[in-house]
């Protein structure tokens, strides 16, 4: 990591630790007696102008009361955490393969995500819903990412899974999600270029709505509050499909294990047993990452 990244993590962690010290109603003088260091250290960890040792952020985390993600963040932010590394391109599409010869069996739509949330395989009865398995295909060689699929309305994916008085709820539901699942990452440059890249990607008005739920979501208060609805509601979507009912599903999440926590799958599936004779998926085959777009140079550029 370069000195300008250094620098700009200790100031994150800076900023959270000044913020969540305010939350708790302690003044630097009192932080600094219970930690028995000085006063001049605490002015200094929350200017970023010095590091923070791993057991010193483990006392902070007991002392502040942080939350396990928030106190893994801040030893990613102090340096303590390594990189994700990505596996051999050789490994991760055989490994991929196997994973899509089961998923191509299924009825209902899954898909295959990895730590940055790009889509590297979707199944057939995925297209079945979208309708147009070359619009996917051109969508997944511009490295389409599940931030997409939620927040760009040019795609008109995610109105077709929420009503429209449920659409921001269901923003948030999963912005959160996806922050969760980066629990261990959020240090890391990729996160913290999301932003940008978004506003890249986005319209000017589908990118403020995502900048504004996803500061909302990344804010210190957010953390310190756990909600049911992303752990449960946020899980039951109505598929409206092309010409078709409109189709109860649940959504159910997993790492792929033989890959670690790199690569998550995401499966829907009926509602009710009583609906499951109801899903007859259309199209026989479904999307390749691999088989639309160089992922070696995508590889590359994770590096």
């Amino acid at each position: 990591m370069n000195s300008v990244r250094e620098q700009h993590n200790l100031e994150i962690l800076g900023e959270r630790l000044r913020d969540i010290r305010e939350m708790r109603g302690m003044n630097q003088l009192k932080l600094a007696a219970v930690m028995d260091s000085s006063l001049t250290s605490v002015r200094d960890w929350e200017d970023g102008a010095r590091n923070l040792k791993p057991d010193t952020i483990s006392r902070l985390g007991e002392v502040l009361e942080l939350s396990y993600p928030e106190e893994l963040y801040w030893h990613g932010l102090a340096g303590h955490l390594p990189k994700t590394r990505m596996p051999a391109k050789r490994q991760i599409i055989e490994a991929l393969e196997a994973y899509y010869e089961d998923l191509a069996k299924l009825p209902y739509p899954a898909q295959i995500i990895d730590h940055r949330m790009t889509y590297w395989v979707v199944n057939p009865a995925t297209i079945d819903f979208l309708g147009s398995r070359e619009r996917l295909a051109a969508l997944m060689a511009d490295e389409l990412s599940a931030l997409d699929v939620i927040f760009d309305s040019e795609i008109g994916f995610f109105n077709r899974v929420s009503k429209q008085e449920d659409v921001i709820a269901r923003q948030k539901q999963l912005t959160r999600r996806i922050i969760g699942r980066s629990v261990h990452r959020r240090h890391e440059v990729f996160y913290q270029n999301i932003p940008q890249l978004m506003q890249f990607r986005l319209s000017p008005s589908d990118f403020r709505q995502f900048l504004g739920i996803w500061k909302e979501a990344n804010s210190v208060k957010e953390h310190d509050r756990p909600s049911l609805e992303d752990d449960i509601l946020m899980r039951y979507f109505e598929f409206q499909y092309p010409h078709r009912p409109t189709r109860r599903l649940q959504m159910r999440t997993d790492h792929l294990r033989h890959v670690g926590d790199i690569f998550e799958i995401t499966l829907f599936y009926p509602f009710t047993p009583e609906e499951e004779g109801l899903y007859a998926p259309t199209f026989r085959k479904g999307v390749k990452l691999w088989e639309v777009m160089d992922v070696g140079r995508l590889l590359k550029s994770y590096e």
